[in-house]
């Protein structure tokens, strides 16, 4: 905002702040570009806060997909070479966002189907249902991340005061 008005000063003082926050990054990319804002020049960061780190997140999501696409399943690692091979520079970010739940939806169809075989607790059985009632990758994959962790804590409570 600062630097869309003109505040060049204040846009390189928050961009340095906004540049040391991303030295833990886990993307070589990013962290790169910010070390090296950090190391130049007021311009240096200018350039950084224009397009230097948006362009060095674009780099880390591509390398991210392609750690996908390499250990995925074959629907997901599908996919994400289909992302890897659009010439879209946001393709690689989008599957990150969306893209990979879409493509686990079949596979987390079957993980919840076999979660169901093992005849889980009350809980974890509702919760089940409801994704698959629900009928999107969405839910699927929030099953199989949040709520089956949740539900079964639940299952396990009941069971301990039987």
């Amino acid at each position: 905002a600062a630097l869309a008005a003109g505040n060049t000063a204040s846009a390189v003082t928050v961009g340095r702040k906004a540049a040391l926050r991303l030295l833990d990054s886990s993307g070589s990319w990013t962290r790169g570009a910010a070390e090296f804002a950090l190391s130049g020049s007021e311009h240096d960061v200018v350039n950084w806060i224009d397009a230097d780190r948006l362009l060095a997140q674009q780099q880390d999501d591509r390398e991210n997909v392609l750690a996908l696409a390499q250990s995925s399943t074959a629907a997901v690692a599908a996919a994400a070479e289909r992302a890897l091979a659009d010439s879209d520079p946001n393709a690689a970010t989008v599957f990150l966002e969306t893209g990979a739940i879409e493509a686990a939806a079949a596979d987390n169809r079957v993980l919840v189907f076999q979660v169901l075989s093992q005849d889980p607790g009350k809980a974890v059985r509702a919760k089940a249902q409801a994704a698959l009632n629900a009928g999107t990758a969405g839910a699927l994959h929030h099953f199989l991340t949040v709520e089956l962790s949740e539900a079964t804590k639940e299952d396990d409570r009941v069971e301990l005061f039987r």
